[in-house]
């Protein structure tokens, strides 16, 4: 830094006299940007019926997920808890639509479950939704369910999933007993911010002994790049 002093000061001192008279040149005048316009939001009839058709299908999944006409779910106190007396993302911020769809990864007892959600916002809600999430999985650091299971839950990093502007992973593992020496089953939970859509994905399983933490979230992060995939074709998302 002292040298870059020095040099202009001999630099100023070898100028002619005469260049301080000098009429300065006219300088150009800045303007401040234009904001951009707010997006026009489309009808919430639009929505409602688009987020329907947003949800991955059985099909898509291809064999041997299929589409059965219940899944087993946990009990909760009351519709939109994520456990109990604790309000899940999208009870503490609701969408201004939403669709969702179950299916199993065949029909044998003990399938695997795969429940997929898309949910729509207005613009600019990326923050109350983040912020939703989070409320949630604070509260529900590990419960007794009403089916007398021991849940804990533990927010992970999640992994890239291509077309996703954000993403929140967690994984639930489920006891079956006080001691939390006997993992009973696993869920990982997804959510993925993408303009103003989430795409959300649960897949519940019995952890195969080759991960015996059901932390290995390679397939659940594959099944759930079609949702995210999928919302972003629906809505013509580029």
């Amino acid at each position: 830094m002292k040298a870059y002093g020095i040099a202009a000061l001999v630099l100023a001192l070898a100028l002619p006299a005469c260049a301080s008279e000098s009429t300065p040149e006219a300088q150009p005048t800045t303007q401040a940007p234009t904001p951009s316009p707010t997006p026009t939001l489309p009808p919430v009839e639009s929505d409602k019926t688009r987020v329907k058709k947003a949800v991955v299908t059985s099909a898509e999944l291809g064999k041997p997920w299929v589409t059965p006409k219940a899944v087993n779910t946990a009990k909760q106190k009351q519709k939109g808890d994520l456990c109990p007396g604790q309000p899940n993302a999208r009870t503490l911020h609701p969408p201004r639509a939403r669709g969702d769809l179950d299916h199993t990864e065949g029909t044998k007892p003990g399938a695997a479950i795969g429940a997929y959600g898309v949910r729509a916002y207005a613009f600019g809600e990326q923050q109350a939704w983040r912020d939703a999430l989070a409320k949630a999985q604070a509260g529900c650091k590990s419960w007794t369910s009403l089916e007398k299971l021991y849940v804990e839950l533990e927010v992970v990093t999640p992994p890239a999933i291509p077309g996703a502007d954000e993403v929140v992973v967690h994984i639930e593992r489920i006891y079956a007993d006080k001691t939390k020496k006997t993992l009973h089953y696993v869920r990982h939970y997804y959510e993925a911010w993408t303009t103003r859509f989430v795409s959300e994905f649960e897949l519940a399983y019995i952890q195969p002994k080759s991960d015996p933490t059901g932390k290995d979230l390679t397939k659940s992060s594959e099944l759930f790049a079609k949702q995210v995939a999928k919302t972003r074709e629906t809505f013509g998302i580029v």
